[in-house]
């Protein structure tokens, strides 16, 4: 069964949603990639080093 579901990448306030049904999932983007060229987090820990790009672009 799919639900709704609202994607907060670090920054969302807890806001009022049109229903109470609709999920909130959280995550910190940058322990999973940093908005940076700094070469941190976890995409670059598994990735290391190669271009990602094309499989992270949906």
């Amino acid at each position: 069964k799919t639900a709704p579901a609202v994607i907060d990448i670090d920054g969302m306030q807890n806001q009022p949603y049109p229903s109470p049904a609709i999920a909130v999932a959280r995550s910190n983007y940058t322990s999973v990639a940093a908005d940076s060229s700094c070469k941190t987090g976890a995409v670059w820990s598994i990735y290391n080093g190669r271009d990602i790009g094309e499989c992270l672009s949906a």
